[in-house]
């Protein structure tokens, strides 16, 4: 019994989900919004005014990782070559922005030990999206572990 094609069905070769569009277009406008923050290692007046964590907003720069979160969690293999390049250079220019003010501010111990943190963080996040694009991207002959 044969069937019919279906013409109206989802398009054969790899293409972007709106979703993650939307996710890598968070990266870059949260990584603008690191880069036009004054200052990054000062906590925040909200933070010093709400005792709960649930009770104030977060800082900048928790909201770029958390959108490097998201871009992780959904389809790292159908990021475009140009995505990834978006990523990488909102990446480059956040941790960039982290060592400039580590160095130019010289914070004390807690905040210069925070600010560090945060571009592990970063840094982190980034090379596990490259990890998992590349893992899901490899074709199954080539996989480890098949002969």
């Amino acid at each position: 019994m044969q069937t019919a094609l279906n013409q109206d069905g989802p398009p054969s070769g790899p293409s972007t989900p709106d979703g993650l569009q939307v996710s890598v277009d968070e990266v870059e406008r949260t990584a603008e919004r690191v880069l036009a923050s004054k200052r990054l290692h000062e906590r925040p007046f909200l933070q010093r005014l709400l005792p709960t964590r649930a009770a104030r907003r977060p800082h900048c720069v928790h909201r770029f990782i958390r959108a490097l979160d998201r871009v992780r969690a959904s389809q790292p293999n159908r990021l475009s070559p140009e995505m990834l390049e978006e990523i990488r250079s909102s990446v480059e220019a956040v941790v960039g922005r982290l060592e400039d003010e580590i160095a130019a501010k010289r914070p004390g111990p807690k905040e210069g030990a925070m600010m560090a943190t945060i571009i592990y963080k970063t840094t982190e996040r980034y090379e596990g999206i490259l990890a998992a694009a590349d893992r899901e991207n490899k074709p199954a002959e080539r996989a480890p572990g098949r002969l």
